[in-house]
């Protein structure tokens, strides 16, 4: 590199050291050093959606649906949307990645009447606070939850990360302008991929 940009190697290590810094660069001891990729920036004191959150992160957004189906919500989805347990929900499988590679495994529970037609929609090209702002719902209000666990085999394929990687998991449960409950999502996310960050105020 200093014979191609003709500049002392003092120099040159002086402004990879700058760039490391910055956080541009990653030096790994007996590795060498390593170009950071961009990171997700999730804002636990912002109410958005994975679509948002990484158009402010400036990365591309793309959705593969891995799985749905309609079904009764039972026991535990009844209790969480507070509906009945016989009453119909649409589950989503969702991975959402940024720029091409893997961020976060979503799994979605969505009270089934509150969208006509909701099996004919793509949610590969649609997202679903967008599908339900058309239907006339609007997001008021999240109950957030988040915790740190060890993913299984399937997911740390799915996400692309080592065997035995710890996760961030949120479980997220959405609230329309009328305080009714209209979806419930955990998510796990590529940790190496993703900042958490808040803000707290006295």
């Amino acid at each position: 590199m200093a014979e191609e940009f003709s500049v002392d190697r003092k120099t040159l290590r002086k402004a990879i050291s700058v760039l490391v810094d910055e956080g541009i660069l990653t030096r790994i001891h007996g590795k060498g050093t390593y170009i950071n990729k961009r990171q997700v920036s999730y804002d636990l004191d912002i109410m958005d959606n994975f679509s948002q959150m990484l158009q402010r992160s400036g990365m591309k957004h793309e959705c593969r649906l891995l799985y749905k189906e309609k079904r009764k919500a039972g026991f535990k989805y009844a209790k969480i949307l507070q509906i009945n347990e016989d009453d119909d929900v649409y589950r989503l499988v969702r991975l959402r990645y940024g720029d091409g590679e893997p961020l976060a495994l979503q799994d979605t529970y969505i009270v089934y009447d509150i969208i006509e037609d909701i099996e004919s929609i793509d949610f590969e090209m649609y997202s679903l606070y967008d599908v339900l702002n058309q239907h006339g719902i609007y997001a008021s209000r999240m109950d957030e939850t988040f915790s740190f666990i060890e993913l299984s085999s399937p997911e740390t394929k799915l996400l692309g990360v080592p065997e035995g990687s710890i996760s961030f998991m949120t479980e997220d449960t959405t609230y329309d302008q009328n305080g009714k409950i209209v979806e419930y999502t955990k998510g796990l996310t590529n940790n190496n991929k993703l900042d958490i960050s808040m803000t707290l105020k006295k």
